[in-house]
């Protein structure tokens, strides 16, 4: 695994280092959303993901409303969680991050081929950056 600066990837990138609000040295609070989903855990070889759909989509969808309506500085779900259709269907319906707020969203298992077509679909409206990793079937 390699560690890389944020603000070197984001500078390849054409982009800025954000001024987030969560990473401000001074005094004033700022609001942290986290969110804990209900369901079961499934894995097989097509990833990981929870075994409800219908009902992760509902949640999910809810809890990044929610991180919009309340303004918070930072909102973060869990790993192998957020369903990507669910990230994508909000990012198209405008529920983004506020300014100066970052959001943690741990989505479902996908493949680097799934993943390309995610930055590919979402390039219209947004910049989806990840490491450049080789494929591995059945990864």
């Amino acid at each position: 695994m390699q560690v890389y600066s944020i603000t070197q990837l984001l500078s390849d990138a054409g982009l800025a280092a954000p001024d987030l609000r969560v990473l401000t040295p001074n005094v004033e609070n700022y609001t942290a959303l986290l969110f804990q989903p209900q369901g079961d855990i499934e894995a097989d070889t097509n990833g990981v993901r929870n075994a409800d759909q219908a009902l992760a989509s509902q949640q999910h969808a809810a809890f990044l409303a929610d991180a919009v309506a309340q303004q918070v500085a930072i909102a973060i779900t869990p790993e192998y969680s957020t369903p990507w259709q669910v990230l994508e269907s909000c990012l198209r319906a405008g529920t983004v991050p506020a300014d100066n707020a970052l959001w943690v969203v741990g989505c479902e298992s996908i493949t680097l081929d799934g993943l390309a077509a995610f930055r590919d679909r979402l390039a219209d409206i947004a910049t989806v950056l990840f490491e450049q990793l080789a494929p591995q079937p059945g990864r």
